[in-house]
């Protein structure tokens, strides 16, 4: 019996009004950007709220970076 290949579910991250990111567009957020602005674990806690991995595309902009930031800092 062959054993099949694994296969991997990701979502795309997209802006603030659902276009996917692309450079070459320039819609794109620095995620060591976000690292140095935020911390490391600022960015960890984003991509936890985001939620699960395969649900649904991420819409990404520096106001939900830093909302997030302002509701981490709460807890």
């Amino acid at each position: 019996m062959r054993r099949s290949r694994p296969s991997y579910i990701h979502r795309l991250v997209r802006d603030e009004k659902g276009a996917k990111m692309s450079k070459s567009k320039g819609n794109v957020i620095d995620p060591l950007g976000v690292i140095d602005d935020f911390g490391a674990g600022r960015a960890a806690f984003l991509r936890w709220r985001a939620g699960p991995a395969h649900s649904h595309d991420i819409k990404l902009s520096p106001q939900l970076v830093e909302t997030n930031r302002n509701f981490a800092t709460k807890l």
